[in-house]
């Protein structure tokens, strides 16, 4: 099983400073000790968090409680691991290095388990509280394609109007949501549920957008690139985009939303040296 191994007991985000407030949202830091950089990917319903550290070079799977007690993400036989994504029931999805290999984990709730990788190039991005989970695969055209798993049946999705598509995430209502790149070379999220397919264009100073998460209302997190290369946040609410921008450093990239709205991400001053943090709508 995943051995989660308990240090820095009871580390509370609330006792970190907060860095400010902006677009509505109180902006809270974190950066695992010892840390050259931290990276917060998945929030649940309950407030807790898991995401990656880099240490010693390597990245460390994280796990933070509601109660702000911290602890590692080891699995069985891992020099490394990436956690991607937390579902309301603690379970969690990445990916581990053994050193020599790179395989898929989930955590269902009775311990470790490997994912079984059934596509060319699979990868795992997204668990919901059903365990149903999403990923990447190399479609037959060699292109980037996006999968999901419901009730332990693989469905792909290949939205009409993109040439490639990458790095979904899913909801408790299975709704999920995936980045989608088309023939012009122009950026568009997508949602797909019970088959079918909803696009939504970004504004024209957002110049890629990449979207990864979504809750159970619908409502998706992301980043975009600006004019100047820089990363801003995004919250897409009923089809409308609003940036969210963490005022700690120039690049924010959100990762994870829960049914509260509160958001996790990273924010960069430069790209070696993420620091994490919360945002909670005020």
């Amino acid at each position: 099983m995943i051995r989660i191994r308990a240090r820095f007991a009871w580390l509370a985000l609330t006792l970190l400073p907060a860095l400010a407030q902006a677009a509505g949202y109180k902006f809270t830091s974190f950066q695992y000790p010892g840390a050259s950089g931290t990276i917060f990917t998945g929030v649940d319903d309950t407030n807790r968090m898991t995401g990656y550290a880099t240490v010693g070079g390597n990245p460390l799977g994280i796990f933070v409680t509601a109660a702000g007690s911290l602890a590692t993400i080891n699995p069985p036989g891992s020099v490394s691991s990436m956690p991607k994504a937390i579902n309301r029931i603690g379970g969690i999805v990445g990916t581990a290095y053994n050193g020599t290999n790179y395989s898929m984990f989930q955590d269902n709730g009775l311990g470790f388990g490997p994912i079984t990788d059934l596509l060319f190039n699979q990868d795992v991005t997204g668990i919901n509280a059903s365990f149903n989970f999403v990923g990447n695969f190399t479609s037959p055209s060699l292109e980037p394609a996006i999968y999901v798993v419901l009730q332990g049946v693989y469905n792909y999705l290949y939205p009409t109007r993109c040439i490639y598509t990458h790095d979904p995430a899913i909801n408790d209502s299975n709704m999920v949501v995936g980045n989608c790149v088309t023939e012009r070379n122009t950026s568009l999220v997508f949602t797909w549920k019970n088959g079918r397919f909803t696009y939504y264009t970004p504004p024209s100073n957002m110049l890629y957008v990449q979207a990864t998460g979504i809750n159970k209302a619908g409502v998706v997190v992301g980043w975009y690139n600006d004019s100047s290369g820089l990363d801003h946040g995004f919250v897409l609410d009923a089809g409308v985009f609003s940036t969210v921008d963490n005022p700690a450093g120039p690049n924010t990239q959100i990762w994870g939303i829960n049914k509260a709205g509160k958001l996790v991400g990273n924010v960069f001053t430069d790209y070696n040296s993420p620091t994490a943090f919360t945002a909670t709508p005020q």
